[in-house]
């Protein structure tokens, strides 16, 4: 698939567009994974093993060697990470209470564990690395409650812009997301959106969220404080 990516990418480029600069890259899951436990071996050795597959060696199949070349910007869909306890990830679609998560120290919305620092190191990791412009592709949380969204909207956002102050060239960020979706295995169940979807209704009326009029205000007023 990396190979299919580079070649493709250098099709795109090549041929152009009448529209204006063509622009081609992919985009990461990038997904921290630590011991919860420090003095846990078994964990840090999982949390490594986990991390290297999912995270570098990704990478390196689409970006290692010439293939960096091929792309114009890099993606970066980010939501938080894994912490394993005697080989468990403490994660909600592990089947864990999120308020007994949060009773460890353990902060997640519906899906994973909130970790706005790890946005930016994140961001300063791949940029140091690849040096290509980057988007933000992918940000949000899961959850129904939407001031606990918020907060986490804004401490995501708040490193966001330190990793910029920092020299990381990003040129967007894109919310995940505008409507309730279909999430893979979960269904319906997990609700990203900006705007609520009700699908018991065939006519699947919509309606914004508190969240929606939020980061409407913000990228009216170009400000993190509200």
């Amino acid at each position: 698939m990396g190979e299919a990516h580079d070649r493709v990418c250098r099709i795109i480029r090549r041929e152009g567009s009448d529209v204006g600069p063509v622009e081609v890259g992919f985009s990461k899951n990038w997904t921290f994974f630590h011991p919860f436990r420090k003095t846990a071996p078994w964990d840090h050795c999982l949390a490594g093993l986990c991390h290297s597959i999912f995270n570098p060696y990704v990478l390196g199949a689409f970006l290692g060697g010439r293939r960096q070349d091929s792309s114009t910007f890099l993606g970066l869909n980010y939501y938080g990470r894994v912490r394993f306890a005697n080989g468990r990830a403490l994660v909600p679609v592990n089947g864990f209470c999120p308020t007994r998560l949060a009773k460890m120290g353990v902060v997640c919305d519906d899906m994973f564990e909130r970790h706005p620092t790890g946005m930016e190191l994140a961001l300063k990791r791949l940029h140091q690395r690849y040096r290509l412009p980057i988007y933000l592709t992918e940000h949000g949380s899961a959850s129904g409650n939407d001031e606990f969204r918020a907060r986490d909207l804004k401490e995501n956002l708040v490193a966001l812009h330190r990793a910029i102050a920092h020299g990381v060239d990003v040129r967007g960020f894109f919310y995940w997301s505008l409507l309730d979706n279909f999430e893979w295995q979960f269904g319906y169940a997990k609700k990203f959106g900006l705007v609520a979807v009700d699908f018991a209704d065939e006519k699947l009326p919509r309606k914004m969220k508190p969240l929606g009029h939020t980061y409407q205000k913000l990228c009216h007023e170009n400000t993190l404080h509200w």
